[in-house]
C-alpha cells in the first residue's frame, strides 16, 4: 500500500487524515502529543474560562483502520532516502505531509523569550493561568508598591489572539477575581495591549477594528498602538516611544516563525523559516513532499495563519493525493471573526460586517460547531451559559506542579 506520513495533528494534518480514511492508502500520523488541540480557545484556558481538557480530543478516537498513530518527536527528515527519523523509530514514506505548525516570533527583542509567556500550546495555557492566579494570590498580602507591579499585565500583539486574550483577561480580573479578593479593587488591575500597527486587528476593516479598540478601552484596557517593544526585563516592558510599562507578566502574541529544527531537514525555507511550496503545496524541488498550515509559504508569500486556511489545505492535499483534483490550491475566504469579551465580537464575511451581541452569538455558535467531540461541545456550551449568567469563569484553580519561573516566592516582602 502507498504509505503517507503526516507530521502534526493540528487542523491541517488532522484534516488530511480524516479525508483519507477508508482509502487505499496506509497512513501514519505523528505528533508529540496524543491529542488534538483546539487552538482558537486556548486563550480561554489561560484566562480561567475553560478547563484544559475541554479544548482537546484524543487522536486515536479519530483514526480509521487504514491509519496508525505514532506519539513521537521528529528529529530528522531525509528527503532523498524518503525517511522520517523520530525519537521512537524510523519510517519510510511514499508521500510526506509536513504540518508541524509554527513557533513564537520574538523579533530579536532582548530577553523576550526569557521574560514573557507565549501562548501556543496547551502547556503554555495552563502555565499562564497558574501564573496569573498565583500573582493575584500573592498580591492579596503584598505591599502597595509590590501590588502595583503584580497586578499589571502587558500583552504584546494586537492581532486576534492578543485582542481576545486582553478582553478575556480584563473580564476575569475586574469581575470574578475582584469578588474572590475583596481587598483588591477592580481599578488595581492594569491591562496593557501593545501593537506596532496604528490600530488593533488590522486584518479587519477600519470600522470593525475601531469598534474592537473602543470596546477594549471601555473594559479598562490601555492600548499602546503604533509602538513596538524594544526590550523586556523581569518587570518592565520598554517601548519604541520611550515609554516603560511596569508589569510582572508579559504575554507575547506578536507573530510566528518556522521552528529552528527545520533548518536541518534539507528543505527550502524562506526568510521567516517557513517551508516554501508551489501552488499545489508541494515543497519546492520535491514531488512527494507537501507542507501545509502555518509552516507553508507559497512562493515566499505566507498566507494568513488561520485555522480555516489550514483546514482547506488539508482538504486539498487529500483530494490531490486521491487524484480528485489537479488544480492549484486556492483559498476560499469564508470570513473572519474575533470576540472582545461578553456580548461583543466582530464578524466580517464578504460584505456582511457585524458587531456586538449578534456577532458574539455567531462567534459562539461557530466555535462550538467546529470543536471535535460532542462531550467538548456540550461542556463548553454549558460552561459559557453558566459563566454568562454568573458573570465569571469557573476554573480559578492553581493546578499542582505549576512552574513560576518569573516570580519566585522569596521576591515578595514580608506578608501583611
Amino acid at each position: 500500500m502507498t504509505h503517507i506520513v503526516v507530521i502534526g495533528a493540528g487542523f491541517a494534518g488532522l484534516e488530511v487524515v480524516k479525508r483519507l480514511k477508508d482509502t487505499e492508502f496506509q497512513i501514519t500520523l505523528i505528533d508529540r502529543n496524543n491529542f488534538h488541540q483546539f487552538t482558537p480557545l486556548l486563550y480561554q484556558v489561560a484566562t480561567a474560562h475553560l478547563e484544559a481538557e475541554e479544548i482537546v480530543f484524543p487522536i486515536r478516537q479519530l483514526l480509521n483502520k487504514n491509519t496508525r498513530f505514532l506519539m513521537a518527536t521528529v528529529h530528522e527528515i531525509n528527503p532523498y532516502t524518503r525517511e522520517v527519523i523520530t525519537d521512537v523509530t524510523s519510517l519510510n514514506y511514499d508521500y510526506l505531509v509536513i504540518a508541524t505548525g509554527s513557533v513564537t516570533n520574538y523579533f530579536g527583542v532582548v530577553e523576550a523569550d526569557v521574560h514573557s509567556y507565549p501562548l501556543k500550546t496547551l502547556q503554555d495555557g495552563i502555565r499562564l493561568r497558574n501564573h496569573i492566579l498565583t500573582l493575584i494570590e500573592r498580591a492579596s498580602y503584598a505591599t502597595v508598591e509590590e501590588r502595583e507591579e503584580l497586578l499589571s499585565f502587558a500583552i504584546v500583539g494586537g492581532g486576534p489572539t492578543g485582542v481576545e486574550f486582553a478582553g478575556a483577561l480584563a473580564e476575569l480580573l475586574k469581575g470574578p477575581i475582584s469578588k474572590d479578593h475583596p481587598n483588591i479593587q477592580p481599578d488595581d488591575f492594569k491591562v496593557h495591549l501593545v501593537d506596532a500597527n496604528d490600530n488593533v486587528l488590522k486584518v479587519f476593516r477600519d470600522k470593525l477594528s475601531g469598534y474592537a479598540r473602543e470596546r477594549l478601552e471601555k473594559m479598562g484596557v490601555t492600548i499602546h498602538s503604533g509602538r513596538y517593544v524594544t526590550e523586556l526585563s523581569r518587570n518592565r516592558v520598554y517601548l519604541s516611544s520611550g515609554e516603560e510599562i511596569k508589569a510582572r507578566t508579559t504575554i507575547w502574541s506578536a507573530g510566528i516563525v518556522g521552528p529552528d529544527y527545520l533548518t536541518g531537514w534539507e528543505l527550502p525555507l524562506d526568510d521567516r523559516n517557513f517551508i516554501t511550496v508551489d501552488h499545489h503545496l508541494k515543497v519546492i524541488g520535491f514531488e512527494n513532499i507537501f507542507a501545509i498550515g502555518d509552516i507553508a509559504s507559497i512562493d515566499s508569500h505566507p498566507l494568513p495563519k488561520m485555522a480555516t486556511i489550514a483546514v482547506q489545505q488539508g482538504q486539498y492535499i487529500a483530494k490531490y493525493l486521491s487524484g480528485d483534483t489537479t488544480e492549484p490550491f486556492q483559498y476560499r475566504d469564508k470570513g473572519k471573526m474575533a470576540v472582545i469579551g461578553r456580548n461583543a465580537a466582530i464578524v466580517e464575511m464578504g460584505r456582511v460586517r457585524l458587531t456586538g451581541m449578534l456577532a458574539w452569538m455567531i462567534w459562539s455558535i461557530v466555535h462550538i460547531y467546529k470543536l471535535i467531540g460532542m462531550r467538548n461541545r456540550l461542556n463548553i456550551m454549558i460552561n459559557w451559559v453558566v459563566a454568562y449568567f454568573r458573570k465569571g469563569g469557573q476554573t480559578r484553580v492553581i493546578l499542582p506542579g505549576s512552574e513560576d519561573r518569573i516570580l519566585p516566592m522569596m521576591e515578595l516582602g514580608k506578608y501583611r
